[in-house]
């Protein structure tokens, strides 16, 4: 079942940006984004309630009812992009509002960490900053 959402012209002409982006970073995307093995909101287990398209399925919290897209852990490398990047807006969507509900459900949250960083430009320092968030996880 499907249901449409509007979204200012503004913001969908940034979609083609980000699929560019994705082929090239398409990496930096965290697993638990991706392909997450629990629900971000209350750790429940995820059962698949839907196929969208190969290597993507809908996956839904059997305790608090939390839905989200999930890639199939098998797909890598140029497959991934592939899936990404053929993936309807609401897909994508759904991967952003998958990434927003892990930084604010998380107890890692990279804002926590703002205090620590405040002085850092992040485009110098970005693998600086990156690399102090992986020895956390």
């Amino acid at each position: 079942m499907y249901t449409t959402i509007k979204i200012p012209k503004e913001l969908a002409k940034s979609v083609a940006l980000i699929r560019r982006d994705l082929v090239k970073n398409y990496s930096r995307i965290p697993k638990y984004i991706l392909s997450p093995e629990k629900c971000p909101r209350c750790g429940g287990k995820f059962e698949v309630v839907s196929h969208v398209k190969s290597g993507v399925e809908i996956v839904k919290c059997r305790r608090c009812g939390y839905a989200q897209p999930r890639v199939g852990v098998e797909t890598k490398g140029i497959d991934l992009v592939s899936v990404l990047l053929g993936s309807s807006l609401g897909i994508l969507a759904g991967f952003g509002i998958a990434a927003l509900t892990y930084i604010i459900t998380s107890e890692r949250s990279f804002w926590g960490l703002h205090e620590k960083f405040e002085n850092i430009v992040i485009e110098s320092d970005r693998d600086v900053l990156e690399e102090f968030i992986k020895e956390r996880r």
